[in-house]
C-alpha cells in the first residue's frame, strides 16, 4: 500500500528545512568561531575551503527557496486564471487576486515573517558569538 503526501504538505516541509538550515549554518558557523580562526592561522588555505563551503551552501539554499517560491506564484497564478475562466456573467469576483496579497518582494505576510525571524536568529547568534566567544 503506498501512501502519497500531498504536494503542497511535501513543499512546506521542505521550505522550513531549508530555512532551518540556514539557521543552523550561521549557529555553526557562530559557535566554531574560535576553532576557525585557529585552523585558519595553522593553514590559510581553510579560508577559502570554509568559505566556499559556506557560501555555497548558503546559494544553495537560497536558489532551492526561489525555486518553490516561484513555483507557488506560477501556481496561484494559474489557480486564479481557472477561477476567472468559470466565472459567469456579472458575478463578483469571487477570488482575490494575486497580486493583492503580496507585499513585499513579492513575499507574503507569512513568507516575510519567516525572513525576519530567520534573520533575528541569526543576529542573535552572532551577537551572542561575539560577546562570549571573542573575549581573550
Amino acid at each position: 500500500m503506498k501512501v502519497r503526501a500531498s504536494s503542497k504538505a511535501t513543499s512546506a516541509a521542505f521550505e522550513y528545512f531549508l530555512y532551518a538550515i540556514v539557521i543552523i549554518e550561521a549557529a555553526i558557523a557562530a559557535f566554531a568561531y574560535k576553532t576557525l580562526a585557529q585552523t585558519v592561522q595553522l593553514w590559510p588555505a581553510a579560508a577559502v575551503y570554509l568559505a566556499v563551503i559556506y557560501l555555497g551552501v548558503l546559494g544553495w539554499v537560497f536558489y532551492q527557496l526561489n525555486r518553490l517560491h516561484r513555483k507557488r506564484k506560477a501556481e496561484v497564478a494559474a489557480s486564479s486564471e481557472v477561477a476567472r475562466a468559470e466565472q459567469v456573467g456579472d458575478q463578483p469576483a469571487a477570488v482575490a487576486s494575486p497580486a493583492s496579497a503580496r507585499l513585499l518582494f513579492g513575499f507574503t505576510r507569512t513568507q516575510l515573517a519567516i525572513v525576519f525571524l530567520v534573520f533575528l536568529a541569526a543576529m542573535k547568534v552572532f551577537s551572542w558569538a561575539l560577546s562570549n566567544l571573542a573575549r581573550p
